[in-house]
């Protein structure tokens, strides 16, 4: 398939939301899921309630 001078080109992002609804990170293609998993943890911590 040839690409033609009106084709609409989609892209992917995935973004990372901590529980307050903002924006922590953002990815694009090619997703590295060790990435999203140590950036998960690091706002999960970030968000979690400090017990006293």
């Amino acid at each position: 398939m040839q690409p033609r001078a009106h084709d609409i080109v989609h892209g992917a992002a995935v973004y990372l939301v901590d529980a307050r609804g903002y924006e922590r990170a953002g990815y694009l293609a090619p997703l590295l899921p060790n990435f999203l998993a140590l950036d998960i943890r690091r706002v999960e911590a970030d968000t979690t309630p400090e017990k006293s």
